[in-house]
């Protein structure tokens, strides 16, 4: 008979399906682009503008090719890191008789608030989805050159989505303080 998993644990490995999905995205993604790569004219796109449409071109390479990728990539990775960094926040505080001696220092601002760490995983979990999303949708619609209102509406729906994490993201933050 299986031992019951603690509701902590339980909690953790659920709360980290949006970033596993926004790291099999990108993944995805990454793959699409390696077997696409062969068929990109030269010179390539290496802009567009609101319309999708490219207005600037470059000599081919992988690595401008794979730009967008990469930098959707760095901001899930940064996303993902901010829980952590809280913790190592926790990790460094003084201990409770220190307190009162920390309290005494001159400030010119009170001092912020704890955030509980559930509400901050939450909030940057949500948010490295909505971007991988965002980056993958926009790195798609330009290595297929797919033009007109779709790429527009898709990638502002993509946008409004991501304020919406934001908003109630920060709402949620706020009420746990």
């Amino acid at each position: 008979m299986n031992a019951p998993v603690p509701a902590a644990t339980q909690r953790t490995s659920s709360a980290r399906w949006p970033l596993a999905l926004a790291v099999g995205l990108l993944l995805a993604v990454l793959l699409i682009g390696l077997l696409r790569f062969p068929a990109v004219p030269d010179p390539m796109p290496t802009h567009w503008n609101f319309r999708m449409e490219p207005d600037a071109w470059g000599a081919k390479s992988l690595v401008a090719f794979l730009a967008p990728l990469g930098v959707g990539v760095l901001t899930v990775g940064l996303f993902w890191t901010i829980p952590l960094l809280g913790r190592l926040q926790d990790a460094a505080r003084p201990p409770a008789d220190a307190a009162q001696a920390e309290r005494t220092l001159l400030t010119l601002r009170e001092p912020v608030g704890s955030v509980p760490q559930d509400a901050l995983i939450w909030f940057s979990h949500r948010l490295a989805l909505l971007t991988a999303v965002l980056f993958a949708l926009i790195t798609l619609l330009a290595w297929f050159e797919v033009t007109g209102v779709l790429p527009a509406v898709l990638v502002s729906a993509t946008v409004a989505a991501l304020l919406g994490v934001i908003v109630v993201g920060i709402i949620r933050l706020r009420r746990t303080q």
